[in-house]
Order: structure tokens, then sequence, then C-alpha cells
């Protein structure tokens, strides 16, 4: 997935990924990341406020797991991330 530098779509959706690592060691990584299926896997239970993280993280995520990524919500997810 690294290897491909316009990458902007990625479904993992139930692919039993249960590491969290997978977040800061890909999916950073991965520049252009706009849209991000990864419902069904354990790590969504074991990330920390999961959603907030991701679009934390994720800076270009516009739409995550069958829900787009609003502009608002970005704003109170950064707010949350600063205190």
């Amino acid at each position: 997935m690294l290897e491909i530098p316009n990458l902007s779509t990625l479904d993992l959706s139930d692919n039993r990924i249960a590491d969290e690592e997978i977040v800061d060691q890909i999916l950073t990584k991965i520049p252009h990341l706009g849209v991000l299926y990864l419902q069904g896997n354990e790590v969504c239970k074991t990330i920390k406020n999961y959603r907030k993280t991701l679009i934390h993280k994720l800076p270009n995520l516009k739409y995550l797991d069958d829900k787009p990524v609003f502009p608002e919500e970005r704003r109170y997810v950064d707010a949350f991330f600063r205190y």
C-alpha cells in the first residue's frame, strides 16, 4: 500500500486486523488517504476514541466507515486532542 503514492481510498473492513500500530506505521504514511473503511476489525474496539483518533491522525480523511467527516467534526476533534 505504501508504494502506491496516490492511494486515496482503502477498504480494509472485516480483515481481522487487531494491531493498533496499523494507524501509525501504515495509515499515517498514506498522504492522500481520503476514504477509509476499517469497520469489522478488532482494532476498531481497541483504539481509544477510535473515530476521533483516526480523524486526528489522518488529516485528509473525508469519509470513515460509512460516515463522512465534516469540517465541523474535524474542528471538534482537533480541539479534543489539543487539551
